[in-house]
Order: C-alpha cells, then sequence, then structure tokens
C-alpha cells in the first residue's frame, strides 16, 4: 500500500475554491439561459465558448414561419431577419465571467442534471484537487522523496534568511567544490562564516 509521504494543502484550499467558483460560474449561465425559455442547454462548454452561435441556433430551431395564403411563401431565413429578436446581453456578460473562471474550460469535470443544474465530476476533480500529492510505495522511494522534499524546503528557508542580512555583511556558510552534469553543486561547510552569520541572529 502506498503511503502518503507530502501535500499541499494551501493548494487544496486554493483549488477547491477555483472549482467551486467556476462551478458557480456556470451555473449562473445556465440559468441565465434557461431564463431565455429557448431550448434546453445539453452542452454548457459550448454555450461558454459561443453564446451569439448557440442563442441564434437556438432561436431558429423554435421559430415557426407563420402560414399565410398566397402563392408565394416567406422563407425561413428571411423570416428570422424581420423577427424583433431581443440582444442577449445578459447571456453574453454571463459567458464572459464563466471564461474567466479557472475551471470552466475543464469540460469533463461538469455536467447538466435535469433538474438543471451543474453537477461536478468528483472523481476527476479530485485530481486536481491532490495533484500535488506525493506517495511511496517502498521505504527506499520514501528515503529518496524526503530527501529532496527536505532539501526544497531547507533551500526556501535559507533564502529567507539570508534576506533578512545587510547586504554589505551577508556571509554565505559554505563554499562550492565542483559540479558535473548533470548532478547539483557539491557544496562544503566554512565553519568561519558560518560563525560570522550567525552572530547576526541574537
Amino acid at each position: 500500500m502506498k503511503e502518503l509521504i507530502y501535500r499541499d494543502e494551501a493548494w487544496e484550499v486554493k483549488i477547491r475554491k477555483d472549482i467551486e467558483d467556476s462551478r458557480q460560474a456556470l451555473q449562473a449561465l445556465l440559468d441565465t439561459w434557461n431564463n431565455l425559455d429557448l431550448t434546453p442547454c445539453t452542452d454548457i462548454f459550448s454555450l461558454m465558448v459561443q453564446p451569439q452561435q448557440t442563442h441564434d441556433a437556438a432561436v431558429r430551431e423554435v421559430t415557426t414561419i407563420p402560414i399565410a395564403a398566397g402563392r408565394f411563401q416567406i422563407s425561413k431565413d428571411a423570416f428570422l431577419k424581420i423577427l424583433d429578436v431581443p440582444c442577449p446581453n445578459d447571456l453574453y456578460i454571463s459567458a464572459r465571467q464563466a471564461k474567466r473562471a479557472p475551471f470552466s474550460g475543464a469540460r469533463d469535470l461538469w455536467t447538466i442534471k435535469e433538474d438543471k443544474t451543474i453537477v461536478l465530476d468528483k472523481t476527476l476533480a479530485d485530481t486536481y484537487i491532490f495533484a500535488k500529492n506525493i506517495y511511496a510505495a517502498n521505504e527506499r522511494q520514501k528515503e529518496v522523496a524526503l530527501l529532496f522534499i527536505n532539501y526544497i524546503e531547507s533551500s526556501v528557508t535559507i533564502n529567507a534568511l539570508l534576506t533578512e542580512l545587510p547586504l554589505q555583511h551577508m556571509l554565505l556558510p559554505w563554499a562550492i567544490t565542483g559540479r558535473s552534469f548533470p548532478t547539483l553543486y557539491t557544496l562544503e561547510l566554512e565553519p568561519e562564516q558560518l560563525r560570522g552569520l550567525l552572530a547576526y541572529y541574537v
């Protein structure tokens, strides 16, 4: 069984919020569409990306040419041109807002239920939420992973500490002794410089 050895909880919180914000934006778009009382929306992604084309196609679908007496009949295209169809500004605004949502473009995340609500695929959402998780299948994997994780975390902490020092007195307590591609620089401790650096942390 794999062991979880690293997770980024701040990332998880952010992605959960981004996904929920996206769901709300898509739901607002769907509600705006439903208020137009045209055809049912079956593809929220197409509605978001092409609101005008989707609207025009729906108007065409629900429009019926009145039956008129006489030898000549008006074509549907010509009839549509003389219809006074309100400009769906609210739809365009909702579509623009939905496009700005971080996960609205992940079309496999979203489906439309019969009750006209946007539903999230939770299994797929978890792949985004827990994308930074690292698992180890054995002790050796765990050991190697922790070495890299600790190295990276230490470098961040060390950089933060060095920014506290006056630039003219900055002492780096190591010397670079060599490097061979693709490995990292080899560092060697400089005790005298480390003692001088510690003097600033009193």
